[in-house]
C-alpha cells in the first residue's frame, strides 16, 4: 500500500504528516541514497518515504504475492511516496534512489 505526500524540506511538517498515517508513534530517519546496487533496508522499518525526484533507481516492498515498486528519476516531480512495510515484507533499494526510513518510535 502507498500514500502520496507533498514534498517539503521542513522535517517537522514531514514528521507531522507521516505520523497522521500510523496508529502508533513513528520517527523518520535522515535522507539516504542507494549506492548504485541492490540493498535490503532495515528490517525494523515500518515504512519508507521515497523521494521521487532523486537519482535513477527504485524502491521495492514485497512479500508473499504482494509487490509495490516506486521508480525515481531526476526528471520526476518533487514529491514523496510512503511505502508501508508490513510484518513478513522486505524492502529493497535499487540504484541511487533517495529515501527516508520510517521506524516505530517507542
Amino acid at each position: 500500500m502507498t500514500t502520496s505526500i507533498s514534498y517539503t524540506t521542513d522535517p517537522e511538517i514531514l514528521q507531522t504528516e507521516v505520523s497522521k498515517l500510523f496508529s502508533y508513534p513513528v520517527k523518520i530517519g535522515n535522507e539516504q541514497a542507494g549506492n548504485n546496487s541492490i540493498r535490503e533496508l532495515d528490517k525494523n522499518a515500518v515504512g519508507v518515504l521515497v523521494v521521487h525526484r532523486s537519482q535513477p533507481g527504485a524502491v521495492r516492498v514485497f512479500g508473499g504475492a504482494y509487490m509495490e515498486n516506486v521508480q525515481t528519476s531526476p526528471t520526476n516531480v518533487s514529491s514523496f511516496t510512503l511505502l508501508y512495510i508490513k510484518p513478513g515484507q522486505t524492502c529493497w533499494v535499487l540504484g541511487q534512489s533517495s529515501y527516508r526510513l520510517v521506524l516505530q518510535d517507542s
